[in-house]
């Protein structure tokens, strides 16, 4: 349905107002399936029908949010974020882009394969069927697989418009598929997690059941046992369930609104080398079926490939409009809104390290004596843009002689992210965007691992 009356009604009033603003209206259906232990645990369906209206007079910021998106309710939250921008603080920075992009509300997001009609057509039953028989395959993995903690199937099938007073008028429809298992495996009195999970924008890219309840079950078999290693500079191997905590701080540091108020370590740093020539971090808001990819932001402005470090030099970072003033840029199409209740914020989009051409089993093999990470804790507790520090206790497998020597835990890996992008002598060929923010397996050739 063509939305247009409703944001029509209500930048009408904006304007009648001598007020400037935008609308952003969404409407989405939900549905998650749990189960535990083969019974089904859970099932919940939900529609969302809400509206988020902007409204800048004077240099002021209103913003009022509502489900209520009849006429007289549209109007109505209009009227209050109005009222809310006579009483806030003036800004010199609130900014409506220019209209951009088709103005017929055409589907914009087609193109890119973020929708899967099939998704919503599909009967609950086969649904609940996936979550089943991921669990009851991860159970029967091994026999010191004990206890489950259940398998999820969820999806959220949603549509998108967002009208300006200048003109603009856009949307799209996406759909999103993620699901997930995770069981516990005992011996000698020890526990061990193992868990595995998938986003998709389609059915088809939903992994096979048995594929993922095998995973979990591996790995949490495989980490039975785990000791800490001798403290020392080891060469690091980062599985891509693990690399991907390395980007955020990379992303992180580079948001547009810490670079233009030079709140972040790499603040004036542009074409700087900080990384080994075979690094590149790309964020891409336009990836096809990609997880996050949508064809414009909250603003309005069309997403786009970003390199934030090519070829290990720092060559962008992520702008909304504002941020992109400060700094004499332009917007990257990063202003993301989590729904129609939140303002725009700078995020990354399908934020990944670009694969290189070496199997994981062979950059593995060339490591003498080493640290393969499968998981990370606590690694966000130093995220900060002005520190580029990093730390995180970890997991995983003791390599030897190239080959895994046994389980480690209770270890700890740090070093700055200069240390390990400048660090980083292998990049493997197993990226998959399975997530919004991934990479392939990876490796640095020395961090420091602090053990015993």
């Amino acid at each position: 349905m063509d939305q247009r009356h409703v944001l029509h009604d209500v930048l009408q009033k904006l304007r009648d107002a001598g007020a400037q603003g935008d609308a952003y209206l969404q409407e989405s259906r939900t549905l998650e399936v749990a189960v535990r232990e083969g019974k089904l645990e859970e099932i919940q369906q939900a529609g969302i029908r809400g509206l988020g209206i902007r409204a800048i007079r004077d240099g002021k910021l209103g913003f009022v949010h509502t489900s209520d998106v009849g006429e007289e309710g549209a109007k109505h939250a209009a009227e209050k974020a109005l009222d809310l921008a006579r009483f806030a603080t003036p800004r010199e920075d609130l900014l409506i882009p220019e209209a951009t992009g088709p103005t017929d509300g055409r589907d914009e997001g087609e193109p890119l394969g973020i929708y899967d009609p099939s998704i919503a057509e599909r009967p609950i039953h086969e649904k609940e069927d996936w979550a089943r028989s991921a669990e009851s395959i991860a159970r029967a993995h091994d026999e010191r697989i004990t206890k489950t903690e259940g398998a999820f199937y969820s999806e959220a099938i949603s549509s998108v418009w967002l009208a300006n007073t200048k003109g603009l008028f856009r949307h799209y429809r996406g759909s999103q598929v993620e699901v997930g298992v995770e069981v516990v495996a005992s011996a000698n009195d020890e526990l061990q997690i193992g868990d595995a999970s998938a986003k998709s924008r389609s059915w088809d890219g939903i992994p096979p059941a048995g594929e993922l309840g095998r995973k979990a079950g591996d790995r949490a078999v495989k980490l039975l046992g785990g000791r800490p290693v001798p403290s020392g500079r080891y060469p690091v191997v980062f599985s891509p369930e693990a690399g991907w905590t390395v980007l955020v701080y990379v992303a992180n540091a580079l948001q547009g609104d810490h670079l233009s108020k030079k709140r972040s370590w790499l603040s004036g740093r542009m074409g700087e080398t900080i990384g080994t020539g075979i690094v590149t971090i790309r964020d891409d808001g336009r990836l096809s079926g990609g997880p996050a990819t949508i064809p414009f932001d909250g603003e309005g402005i069309d997403t786009r490939s970003v390199d934030l470090i090519a070829g290990g030099t720092v060559a962008g970072g992520l702008y909304d409009i504002t941020a992109a003033r400060r700094s004499g840029t332009q917007s990257t199409g990063s202003a993301r809104r989590g729904g129609y209740a939140g303002l725009p914020e700078i995020s990354a989009s399908n934020l990944y390290l670009v694969p290189g051409e070496r199997p994981p089993e062979e950059i593995v093999g060339d490591v003498g004596r080493g640290l393969w990470v499968w998981g990370m804790s606590g690694w966000w507790i130093g995220l900060d843009p002005s520190n580029a520090d990093f730390s995180s206790a970890a997991f995983g497998v003791w390599i030897e002689e190239g080959k895994p020597a046994g389980p480690v835990a209770r270890v700890s890996v740090a070093g700055s992210i200069e240390d390990i992008l400048g660090g980083i002598d292998a990049i493997g060929n197993d990226l998959t965007h399975n997530h919004e923010t991934k990479t392939p397996t990876f490796r640095v050739r020395a961090l420091s691992v602090s053990g015993t």
